[in-house]
């Protein structure tokens, strides 16, 4: 039987260098959870901005009957405009100008020069809250000629007569053609308008000689199904892309 003592000798520098490296290995693991916290949070932001794009989108099936601007002579308030029915005349709001869908005539020569409407358009096209007739657009000429009056201007739409989106612009110091701008919002239904990237954004919109596209709020061009944007009026019947080929006359297509 062996009897004595149990020594044991511990080398410190080499206790010292383990220690050491548990220390740095713990390090390693917290700034990792924080990498994993933070591609968490990345990856939620990128899922809401996903969202926030696919609402923006042009929606294919989403056409809509026509399109209204008006103009306010006085300064209204903005819950007053988007509450109230709009009407000719209407308080200090008058309808300048009504595009109608499916008629055949192209919106953007009838809003510039009254092209293709006749002199006595149907009662229908001067009103945007009722089912009356109207093949027309609608251009109201007298306010055309005071534009210099103006202080602000609703661009309004609607679907089976009941508003779908508008927008609320700026129209001092404008022109028949530049109130249609992004540095002009006041506001809008259509939030992601004012702080998303707009490729287009005027009523000139993209018009080459395969396409035309006005009243153009657009986001990007990303290939036809991957176009996105708010707002387009289309005058053609065989664009460049389907959504906007076999359109009978001028259509309207605006995002859900």
């Amino acid at each position: 039987m062996l009897t004595g003592n149990l020594t044991v000798q511990v080398n410190e520098p080499i206790v010292n260098e383990l220690v050491d490296v548990i220390v740095k290995t713990e390090k390693r693991l917290s700034a990792n959870e924080e990498l994993v916290k933070e591609v968490a949070k990345k990856t939620k932001e990128l899922e809401n901005k996903t969202a926030v794009l696919e609402n923006c989108c042009y929606n294919q099936n989403k056409r809509v009957d026509s399109l209204e601007t008006v103009v306010g002579y006085l300064e209204a308030e903005t819950i007053q405009l988007r509450n109230e029915p709009t009407q000719t005349e209407s308080g200090d709001w008058t309808l300048t100008f009504h595009g109608t869908a499916y008629v055949g005539k192209s919106v953007n020569a009838a809003f510039h020069d009254a092209t293709g409407i006749p002199s006595d358009v149907e009662p229908g096209c001067k009103q945007v809250t009722a089912p009356l007739p109207c093949n027309n657009h609608y251009r109201n000429s007298e306010v055309f000629d005071n534009w210099d009056r103006v202080k602000e201007v609703a661009f309004i739409v609607y679907s089976n007569y009941t508003r779908v989106g508008d927008i609320l612009f700026d129209g001092q110091d404008s022109t028949s053609i530049s109130w249609f701008n992004k540095s002009r919002v006041l506001f809008t239904t259509w939030k992601q308008i004012k702080t998303d990237a707009t490729n287009y954004f005027s009523i000139e919109g993209d018009v080459r000689p395969e396409l035309t596209r006005t009243f153009f709020i657009n986001s990007n061009y990303n290939g036809c199904p991957e176009d996105k944007g708010w707002f387009v009026a289309v005058d053609r019947t065989n664009g460049n892309c389907p959504w906007e080929q076999n359109v009978p006359g001028f259509q309207i297509f605006q995002a859900e």
